[in-house]
This record gives structure tokens, sequence and C-alpha cells, in this order.
């Protein structure tokens, strides 16, 4: 009983070194799922550039940079494994930056300015995240190990909640679980995984009062 103790634990300890080598790599790779992953904020940059291919004839001028992230952030989280280990997750990680949301505003808004000839000043929007997440006390909560690898979020809920923070105040829910469970993440209360039931719920709950429902599921 002992040796079958012994092999079964030395297979399981290698089968959980063997998933973390995966992680790591990805970290390192430059595509991922068919898809090109940055090196860095200047290399996301120019792939922007190709990906979204703004011209002067959609007068940039005019282009808002907040109305862009929120338009197209889900996409480049998603293209770029910004919830998982890609290597631009493992670059935004060594400047402080742990939330995907503010990895792919940064990316976008950054990409809008250098378009419009403005300052990038990323210094300055790394330092405002920063400031936030201090402010809100939550800064810990995303230097966690993300629950699962490659999740994918298709559906993002917006809702009125109790700070008035409209913008942030926003639940993502996991949309391509193969089994009865999914996760959901929410800036302010964090990850929680729910049944088939409990989404619905919240996909179907009027965004007025959103915020009582997700108290309800992240106490249980």
């Amino acid at each position: 009983m002992i040796k079958i103790y012994v092999k079964y634990s030395c297979f399981f300890i290698a089968t959980v070194s063997l998933m973390n080598c995966s992680l790591f790599f990805d970290s390192y790779k430059s595509e991922l799922e068919g898809n090109y992953i940055p090196k860095n904020l200047n290399d996301a940059i120019k792939v922007s550039d190709s990906i979204l291919r703004f011209s002067k004839s959609q007068q940039i001028d005019t282009l808002n940079e907040t109305e862009i992230s929120i338009r197209y952030g889900r996409s480049f989280r998603n293209r770029w494994k910004l919830w998982a280990k890609s290597r631009l997750t493992r670059y935004f990680f060594s400047k402080g930056i742990y939330h995907p949301d503010d990895m792919s505003s940064i990316v976008l808004k950054s990409y809008i300015r250098k378009l419009k000839g403005e300052p990038i000043e990323v210094a300055k929007q790394i330092q405002f995240y920063k400031e936030y997440w201090k402010n809100m006390e939550l800064i810990s909560v995303y230097n966690q190990k993300f629950p699962e690898k490659n999740i994918e979020f298709d559906r993002t809920i917006y809702y009125k909640n109790s700070t008035g923070n409209f913008m942030n105040a926003k639940v993502y829910i996991q949309t391509d679980s193969g089994t009865n469970l999914f996760w959901i993440y929410d800036y302010y209360f964090g990850w929680k995984q729910i049944n088939s039931e409990t989404k619905t719920a919240l996909i179907s709950e009027n965004v007025n009062n959103l915020e009582d429902l997700l108290r309800k599921i992240f106490q249980n």
C-alpha cells in the first residue's frame, strides 16, 4: 500500500508540475491559439493599429479614448489572453498592473493618444490604476492566481452600484464552460463559481437590483 501511495503521489506531483510549466511557457509564447501576443506596450500599440485600422477619414480627432476602451476592450482581453498568463500580462505584471481591464485600457488609450499625436503618459496611466486599487483596498485580490486557465468572458453586465461609479460596476460572466458551472468576476466582489440557474438569474436581473443579487451570491 505504501508503494502504491508513493507511486500515485509522485504521479500527482509530476502532473501539477507539468501544468505549472504549461502556464509558465505560455507567458513567453509569441502566439496563443493563432493570435499574436504583443511583448510590451509599444508592440501592443502597433498591433492595435493593424487590428482597428483607424484612418484620418474616420476623424481621429473625434475619437474618445474611453469609449474606444469600452468598445474594444473585451475583444482585446480575450484575443491576448489577458485573463490568463500571456506574455503581455507578464509585461503588465512587471509594471504593477494586475487587472485585465486596466491592461486593455492602457493599450487602447495609448493607441488613440498616439494617433492624435498626444502625449501617451504611460507612467501617469499606470499610477492612476495603482492609486485606484490602493484606494479601493482591493489590490491584493488581483495578485492571486486566476481560478482556471483561458477563461473566456463574452458577456459583461454593467450595473448601478452604491458607490455611484457606474464605469467600474460590472460583472463578467463566463460563457464557454462545458459543465453546469460558470465563473463570474466582479470588480468589487472578486471571483465566484456559480451554476447555470444563478447565471440565468444574473443575466435577467434588472441592473438597478444587480448589486443586491451579487451580494447574496458572494455571501454563499
